[in-house]
């Protein structure tokens, strides 16, 4: 009967709480049909008024014969409004162009006031509606630019009728309504003009224009018609000319516009009226004009660009700008060459505008004797340059026409072509020599502009013999992992594991022999140095080599010596060479990456410039650059442009090493050297800035100052990281700090910037000083010191021992940022519910704020992981897993800036690349995740590094561009790109592979954690005041100096009371149990007994507030305060009122108080401290 009872009772439950599921799960289906209903009908009621809205709008805009009140400026707007509201870009593209053609036939009409669109302009409720419209409708067209065809002749159409939009309203010269009575109105219009220009700029107008010309023009028959390249040259032209030439436009419009593949050649030939020929005030002339007439600039008489682009496309529309990039940025400013450089000084140039040779332009059909006339206007020159001869047949001296043995077939493949191309100009235009013609075929602008400025340029310039070899006889030019370079054939069979040496490079060439097929045959002379592909003419062959065969043991100089004479001929060449590099990393920003990488390529030149450095002047080095600061000579911007090209080829090169390369493997530079460079920067930066040169530095002195500092601070980093200088070595030994705090308080120039650029010249010490100082002030700022006329506000807050978290964060999480930096006082509660005793004088808050922070980095919580091997603390990337895990990570945030704030140290070791990104270092364009890899996983760092050193084919490895992470029991895949799982890891996108997976896992898989703590953290400090530290020092100012009590400092600064001092028997007890008997664990348990802290102040004791003090205490506190002078008499006699064995040591952490009773034992003494600091019981103890 029991048992039936029971059963009858279960099953009841059973149906009871199957009923209660049942119910539940239909108010949750309810709950969703409803939802779903109200998305569905959200959707339907979206569409309906989408397609009345469209409805009016085509009814509009349909109708031929409109009546009264159609078709009116106010109606257009109306229209407008409605069309932009539900605007799709696919479906309303007929719409849009209806209501363009449209509002351009309102600006047709003759003497109709209410029809013309612009009258909106003038109403004066409407203005700033109408002017948002316009900018918005002259944005879609520019978005349909990009789109269009212009060989398509439907597209041509839409080219021209949203250029005819563009050119209506950014100018007021066709606006009817500004004629007669209207003129006074003109100056407004403009200013409204000018308005709707600016936002079109801001939104990327000039890539428009060049995307839209580079469809119509890159080909050698031009898409785009005469009306139709002179609105987008006209376009381009007037925000440049409205900001009267601004350095910012005018660079934008030159990299844009004039960098259009064949620009200039179709505007000479189709629009000859726009403003190209050269004239004193026009916009191109003083984009492209080349000095002449000066010292080492062109050869008399010889033209500028403009005129040649004349000539050029004299011949008709099919010459070589039709087919190469024509970029005037190519076109340096004034550089002074030594003679032997002088005569060919821009001929870099003229072969990347004009590959076919000569810069003056000839029929290809004329006699060789027999020169193209020049045009009319221009006289000829007097210093022509050597024109390209006829084409000759293998083995025939004289001129003839062009062999078909010697003719480039169609199908040839680009790169043979390119290969071609540098070996058939080897012997023409310039350098007047024979050779082959090769004039069909361009190399393509980015392996063009590399071989010219990268690492073939340099072989030349370094080894006048196995660098062309290396290029006219078996090079290639091709990709590798750190850009465009030139390389040997069957690279991609045998790919380096790195960028080969000049050494490798050579033996790799010199074996190698072309397979018939591909070969060209160079005629002419047969030297060597007469192969050298015409755009190294124009450096003297070994230029570099020679310049620095003096220095044949400059691996072993790592200090300036000084010996050169600044006015010597290789001294003058070398600085040449620099300028003209400078100049290019300069003005073709487009590609300075591949610039400095072909710089860098060779590992011998950095070291060598900089013994090179080392060598100038008297005595070398620093003292005579920055006379050359002083000096506004050009002998000195010279030698400033020189210091400058290595410092930012230095700091491209360190950037892009990684740890194994630069301090096991040593490439480029030594680690003795790196110690000498940083600190010759070291000093270079901080004389600029204390002799305040950097304070009114501007144009060229700023972007120096900019290099020289970019590269110091990328060598302290990576010092920071992993030392390779000694200790001390970043410090100025002659910058005393009082001094600079003086100027600091009296807000001079040179102080900030010291503190802004420089910190690290500053010890330590006194940087940890001037922070608290920053924080001192602020405090006094916002009324957080009590003075003797005000107090601070206090918040009070309640905490639960057993809960310590959850109070915390309910409590604190709201209060405002200048509450959260005020006073905070804490009352603890214990687990039987009743308050401690004790009064929060700092003391309890401390231990509150100590106690929330190590239970919220605890691991075991997952809001923070530990790295692998050191097991330093960052954000866990599970820790989404917990409830409203962004809010818990500010308040951590929060709760360490406050202890930072009051300088309370926690014990919490952060991993150094999670203390990189609280300093923003990772926003920094130098930055690397790779480098900061180590620190998160070492093991993992090898594995991923590996990849880069794998000689074998890395497709074989079986990777792709993804990673997958076993996320509690679940294996996540995780693209490092869209569509990474189905990429395989390939030796072309290993390096890619490995920057991805670093950055994935230090910063995209920890994005948002990150951003809420640093977000937490910066509300209580300002970024600014810890931008002065580096990681490993804020590490230090958060948790402390990781070393152990100091005895001897804390002895030293303790004041005594109650009858005990120095020599007092209990005391000498103490210290010899502190430092013998007691383990480190146990004397940062007593240090925290009695300050609440566990580790010792970073700067000292001397430092700790208020100091260190041990009172004698005999009989409970409220019998006797210890400062009787009875109970000084016994305790400085020993006479015991009553033997204290029983009583337990106490303390005010508020007062960082120790209350010691007068033992009559070591013993006892010793048992009763440990038992103590053991306990763990606040102020229940007694």
């Amino acid at each position: 009967m029991f048992s039936a009872s029971q059963s009858s009772k279960a099953q009841f439950l059973d149906k009871a709480r199957q009923a209660r599921e049942e119910r539940r799960e239909q108010k949750e289906r309810d709950r969703a049909a409803v939802q779903i209903q109200a998305l569905v009908r959200r959707f339907l009621c979206r569409c309906q008024l989408q397609r009345e809205i469209r409805r009016e709008v085509d009814d509009f805009l349909e109708a031929n014969d409109p009546g009264p009140g159609r078709r009116t400026a106010l109606s257009i707007f109306r229209t407008s409004r409605k069309l932009l509201f539900v605007f799709s870009f696919q479906n309303d593209k007929e719409r849009f162009e209806n209501l363009c053609r449209c509002i351009l036939n309102s600006m047709d009409a003759e003497n109709e006031a209410k029809v013309w669109y612009v009258s909106l302009a003038l109403s004066k409720d409407l203005t700033l509606l109408w002017i948002k419209q316009v900018k918005d409708i002259l944005w879609l067209s520019c978005e349909y630019l990009k789109q269009l065809k212009p060989d398509i002749l439907q597209d041509s159409k839409l080219v021209n009728l949203h250029l005819t939009m563009l050119v209506t309203f950014t100018d007021t010269s066709t606006w009817k309504i500004l004629r007669g009575k209207g003129e006074a109105l003109r100056p407004a219009m403009n200013h409204i003009c000018a308005n709707i220009m600016g936002h079109l700029n801001q939104k990327g107008f000039y890539s428009v224009l060049q995307i839209l010309l580079t469809n119509g023009l890159a080909r050698s028959r031009p898409s785009l018609s005469k009306g139709t390249l002179t609105a987008v040259f006209s376009l381009a032209l007037r925000p440049v000319v409205a900001a009267q030439f601004s350095d910012n436009l005018l660079r934008s419009f030159l990299i844009h516009v004039m960098s259009v593949p064949a620009m200039v050649t179709h505007l000479a030939t189709l629009t000859p009226e726009v403003p190209l020929v050269p004239q004193p005030r026009g916009a191109v002339p003083r984009c492209l004009r080349v000095p002449r007439g000066k010292p080492h600039s062109l050869p008399a008489g010889q033209p500028d660009l403009p005129e040649l682009a004349e000539r050029q496309g004299a011949g008709g529309g099919d010459g070589p700008l039709c087919e190469r990039p024509h970029p005037p940025a190519l076109v340096l400013p004034e550089v002074r060459l030594p003679e032997e450089v002088q005569p060919h000084a821009l001929a870099p140039c003229a072969r990347l505008v004009f590959p076919d040779g000569g810069l003056r332009s000839e029929r290809v059909d004329a006699p060789p004797h027999q020169a193209a006339a020049a045009p009319v206007g221009h006289p000829p020159d007097p210093h022509p340059l050597p024109r390209r001869p006829q084409q000759e047949a293998p083995g025939e001296p004289g001129p003839g026409p062009r062999s078909s043995a010697s003719r480039l077939p169609a199908e040839q493949p680009a790169h043979e072509k390119s290969v071609c191309q540098l070996q058939g100009c080897s012997g023409a235009g310039l350098c007047g020599q024979g050779g082959e013609a090769g004039a069909g075929f361009w190399l393509q602008q980015e392996a063009m502009c590399s071989a010219f400025w990268g690492s073939a340029c340099l072989l030349c310039a370094w080894n006048q013999q196995s660098a062309p070899r290396a290029v006219c006889e078996g090079g290639s030019l091709g990709r590798t992992g750190w850009g465009w370079v030139s390389r040997p054939e069957g690279w991609e069979q045998h790919p380096p594991t790195r960028t080969p040496s000049l050494s490798s490079f050579h033996t790799h060439t010199h074996t190698h022999t072309r397979s018939a097929s591909s070969t060209v045959t160079c005629t002419g002379r047969s030297s060597l140095s007469r192969k050298r592909p015409a755009f190294l003419c124009c450096f003297p062959p070994g230029l570099f080599k020679r310049a620095f065969q003096k220095s044949a043991s400059v691996r072993n100089i790592l200090k300036p010596v000084g010996g050169k004479r600044v006015d010597s001929a290789e001294v003058q060449k070398v600085c040449s060479v620099c300028v003209l590099y400078q100049m290019a990393l300069t003005t073709l920003t487009q590609i300075r990456l591949q610039i400095l990488t072909g710089l860098t390529y060779l590992d011998d030149l950095l070291p060598k410039l900089w013994a090179f450095i080392c060598e100038l002047g008297p005595q070398g080095g620093l003292k005579l650059f920055l006379e050359c600061l002083n000096n506004d000579t050009e002998g000195s911007k010279r030698l400033l442009a020189m210091l400058m090209l290595f410092c930012d080829c230095s700091r491209h090169l360190i950037t892009i090493l990684d740890d194994i390369e630069v301090y096991e493997e040593q490439l480029s530079f030594k680690l003795e050297e790196l110690v000498t460079i940083s600190s010759f920067l070291n000093s270079f930066v901080f004389k600029m800035i204390w002799d305040g040169i950097v304070e009114n530095a501007k144009g060229e002195t700023l972007e120096l100052f900019h290099s020289v500092h970019g590269w110091l601070m990328v060598l302290y980093e990576r010092d920071c990281r992993r030392r390779f200088a000694p200790e001390d070595h970043w410090l100025r030994k002659d910058l005393k700090p009082s001094l600079l705090f003086q100027e600091l308080d009296k807000d001079r120039k040179r102080a900030q910037l010291v503190l802004q650029y420089t910190p690290h010249v500053l010890p330590h010490k006194n940087r940890v000083l001037l922070f608290r100082n920053m924080v001192t002030k602020e405090k006094e700022k916002l009324g957080l010191v009590e003075t003797s006329s005000a107090s601070p506000h206090v918040t009070h807050i309640t905490i639960r021992r057993s809960r310590m978290l959850e109070d915390g964060y309910e409590q604190l999480r709201q209060l405002s940022q200048n509450a959260m930096k005020g006073v905070i006082r804490v009352k603890f509660v214990n687990d039987l519910g009743v308050d401690e005793a004790g009064i929060d004088q700092d003391g309890v808050f401390k231990e509150f704020l100590e106690e929330i922070i190590k239970k919220v980095f605890d691991p075991a919580l997952n809001l923070f992981k530990t790295t692998s091997g050191d097991e330093r603390l960052y954000p866990s990337p599970t820790s989404y897993i917990h409830e409203n895990y962004l809010q818990l990570f500010e308040f951590v945030g929060k709760m360490l800036g406050k202890a930072v704030y009051e300088g309370i140290v926690v014990d919490v070791p952060f991993a150094s690349f999670f203390l990189s990104q609280l300093l923003g270092h990772h926003h920094s364009i130098f930055y690397s995740s790779v480098d900061e890899l180590p620190s998160l996983d070492s093991e993992f760092y090898k594995n991923l590094t590996s990849i880069k050193r794998y000689d074998g084919d890395t497709s074989d490895l079986g990777l792709t561009l993804s990673y997958d992470e076993d996320v509690m029991g679940q294996l996540v895949c995780h693209e490092l790109v869209p569509g990474g799982k189905t990429m395989p890891v390939t030796n072309e996108n290993k390096i890619s592979y490995i920057h991805l997976m670093a950055h994935f896992r230090m910063h995209t898989q920890i994005k948002s954690q990150t951003a809420a703590f640093i977000g937490g953290f910066r509300s209580i400090i300002k970024p600014e005041w810890i931008r002065m530290f580096s990681a490993p020092e804020l590490q230090r100012l958060i948790s402390g100096d990781n070393a152990e009590i100091d005895l001897e400092d804390l002895k030293k600064h303790t004041v005594y009371y109650g009858g005990f001092h120095g020599s007092h028997r209990v005391i000498i007890w103490l210290w010899d149990i502190l430092a013998n008997d007691f383990s480190p664990d146990e004397r940062a348990m007593f240090l925290k007994f009695v300050t609440s802290c566990s580790r010792p102040p970073l700067l000292g004791f001397a430092y700790l507030k208020p100091p260190f003090s041990i009172r004698c205490v005999e009989v409970s506190d409220d019998q006797d305060t210890g400062d009787t002078l009875g109970s000084v008499l016994r305790g400085f006699f020993t006479i015991r009122k009553r033997e204290p064995g029983g009583r337990l040591p106490t303390s005010s952490t508020c007062f960082n108080l120790l209350k010691l009773p007068n033992y009559s034992k070591k013993s006892v003494l010793r048992e009763k401290l440990r038992y103590a600091i053991s306990m763990n019981t606040g102020f229940e103890l007694s």
